[in-house]
């Protein structure tokens, strides 16, 4: 057997070991289970979900969380944030019934996956998990009144990866909980690329990510001066194009990319080739500024930085000639994490903009507290 062992030591004031806490897991029995909710975890959604995709039947994935779940663990501690998910696991469970299997996904998110509804009867189960959250979760007394948010997307057929639909989902999930104030967004009915084709469309993009970003390609826009119509610099867009499907804009699809983890190859494709072109444009004007966006999986990763240097040394593009344009999204990242980066760009000389400003109600929040250029 395989065995994992977490724990932790509590010392007291004279800094010797006053409390020793720990928990074992055979991983032969827990690599597909939570063991908060003991419900089966993500990958066994995706494992179930590739087997039902494979029979040829359409599926529906509902994915259901809740707001601010990081508040409840501040304030009352992880055992009882811990509480208050299994309390919901059996809430959704006996809401689904039979009709399904349910999921822990990621943090305070679950899933239901069926081929026994159609559309209506799992928007209909959504709308009522969401109401009785909204009537509040007991725990010791305590009434917490739970926010839901909910995304849904049907698939037919076994020619896309399970992993890009969870993607698909979760973008849904995202779109309901930051956009639409929990209303359930059904990925197939929002998308510029609706039903089955634009699911196939987007498989296609994710394996060409895996194949070196095959087909993916940069063009600029020219940053002009109005007073002396030299054009100062330029800024990044990112497309993509194959024989078949041709020309492709990737702001259609940004969205639903940025929500695997599949992204971080798409991130250093922009920044490895956007440095070498900066280095064209400076053979003809020493003083070219060059603008690269920057999205939010990228800030939240880990290695933005130590890549974005790197790939700054590769090139021998001068650090002080970049800006950064941070994407909307990045007003998501938490504040400390973000607000930590923007201050390791500056000590590199690296400016930085943040782009969509007045468009989400914590602009000015932001604009105020980060330092940005």
């Amino acid at each position: 057997m395989n065995f994992r062992a977490v724990g932790a030591v509590l010392r007291g004031t004279d800094g010797k070991p006053s409390l020793i806490g720990g928990a074992m897991f055979n991983e032969g029995l827990t690599v597909n289970v939570d063991p908060v909710t003991i419900l089966p975890n993500k990958h066994a959604y995706l494992e179930e979900l590739k087997k039902m995709m494979g029979t040829g039947k359409r599926t529906f994935s509902l994915q259901v969380g809740i707001s601010d779940f990081s508040d409840i663990n501040e304030t009352h501690g992880y055992t009882y944030g811990n509480r208050i998910l299994q309390e919901i696991t059996w809430l959704i469970q006996e809401t689904v019934g039979k009709r399904g299997n349910v999921y822990r996904t990621d943090g305070a998110t679950f899933v239901f996956l069926t081929s026994d509804l159609n559309r209506g009867e799992v928007a209909a189960i959504y709308d009522m998990i969401r109401y009785q959250l909204q009537r509040g979760v007991e725990i010791n007394g305590i009434r917490n009144i739970l926010s839901a948010n909910g995304g849904m997307v049907s698939t037919f057929g076994a020619e896309t990866e399970s992993s890009m639909i969870y993607s698909c989902l979760h973008y849904a999930y995202e779109e309901s909980r930051v956009r639409k104030h929990g209303e359930l967004v059904d990925f197939n009915g929002n998308i510029n690329y609706k039903g089955p084709e634009g699911l196939k469309l987007f498989n296609v993009i994710r394996d060409c990510v895996s194949d070196g970003c095959r087909g993916f390609a940069l063009e600029y826009e020219p940053v002009i001066d109005a007073r002396t119509g030299h054009v100062n610099g330029a800024e990044t867009k990112i497309y993509w194009k194959d024989e078949r499907h041709g020309r492709v804009d990737l702001s259609q699809f940004m969205p639903v990319l940025e929500k695997d983890f599949i992204f971080e190859e798409v991130g250093d494709f922009i920044l490895r080739q956007g440095f070498q072109d900066g280095m064209k444009f400076l053979e003809k004007d020493p003083g070219f500024l060059l603008c690269l966006n920057v999205y939010r999986i990228q800030l939240e990763s880990g290695y933005f930085i130590e890549n974005l240097l790197y790939f700054l040394q590769e090139s021998g593009f001068p650090a002080h000639l970049l800006s950064l344009k941070f994407t909307s999204d990045c007003r998501y990242v938490e504040p400390a994490c973000l607000y930590g980066i923007i201050e390791k760009l500056h000590a590199n000389q690296i400016l930085v903009i943040i782009d969509g400003f007045g468009s989400e109600g914590d602009s000015i929040r932001l604009l105020k507290n980060a330092p940005v250029d």
